[in-house]
């Protein structure tokens, strides 16, 4: 009897945790943009496709609390009314992008690699950032304690550091760069050509040493390389 109650009682546990559970989901193929804005609480998934569009899903919230629109070819994606604990998960498919910037604790990662001439990354307030792609240039930008991990290829890289911000690319091949970290930290994997100008108690880190470097470094600022350890 006892052992017939303790069970109807982890049923009951069981039915009430997912009876709250539930999946809502808006679809949207008519969209045209190159460049993207999201903030809030989202998980944002990136995939190449033959055309543009947004799919948002979301689980024990209400997907009238995830708002988006494009504008001047930018789509802008963000939350209102969500608890801490809350996220909704969006995926966006787009046929070519030049421009991601991600805020207010987002997430945001691809599938497959993002393959263009040019991209721009910003990182702010928070908010993480992990692609794999294949580029000619990339700017980077990372502040206010976010944190973005990139892989692949870019032949030239512009990176940009300040509080707290945290770049890591050390698995993404790159010829050439320009890197100035006012705060924050960022580590690198350049081959051919470094300019480094870093301050303010930031670290730079360089997986090798490139064949030609220029530095400068002050206010406690910091640059080391792996293979010189």
């Amino acid at each position: 009897m006892v052992r017939f109650l303790n069970y109807i009682f982890t049923c009951l546990i069981i039915f009430s945790t997912y009876s709250n559970y539930s999946i809502a989901q808006e679809n949207n193929n008519s969209l045209s943009f190159n460049k993207i804005n999201v903030s809030g609480k989202l998980n944002v998934r990136l995939e190449k496709s033959n055309s543009n569009y947004i799919s948002v899903k979301s689980k024990e919230i209400d997907i009238k609390n995830i708002k988006y629109h494009v504008k001047n070819n930018t789509l802008t994606i963000r939350t209102i009314k969500l608890s801490n604990k809350q996220k909704g998960d969006v995926t966006i498919g787009f046929k070519n992008i030049t421009s991601i910037n991600v805020s207010s604790g987002a997430s945001l990662y691809n599938y497959g690699t993002i393959t263009t001439n040019y991209l721009r990354i910003t990182g702010k307030l928070g908010c993480e950032i992990d692609l794999l792609i294949k580029t000619d240039t990339t700017d980077i930008k990372v502040t206010q304690g976010a944190f973005i991990r990139l892989r692949g290829s870019s032949n030239h890289l512009n990176v940009k550091t300040s509080l707290s911000g945290d770049l890591r690319a050390d698995e993404l091949q790159n010829k050439t760069a320009i890197v100035k970290l006012s705060g924050g930290s960022a580590f690198i994997n350049t081959s051919n050509f470094l300019d480094a100008n870093v301050k303010n108690g930031a670290t730079l880190k360089l997986k090798k040493q490139p064949q030609k470097i220029k530095k400068k470094t002050s206010l406690n600022g910091t640059i080391s390389s792996l293979d010189k350890l």
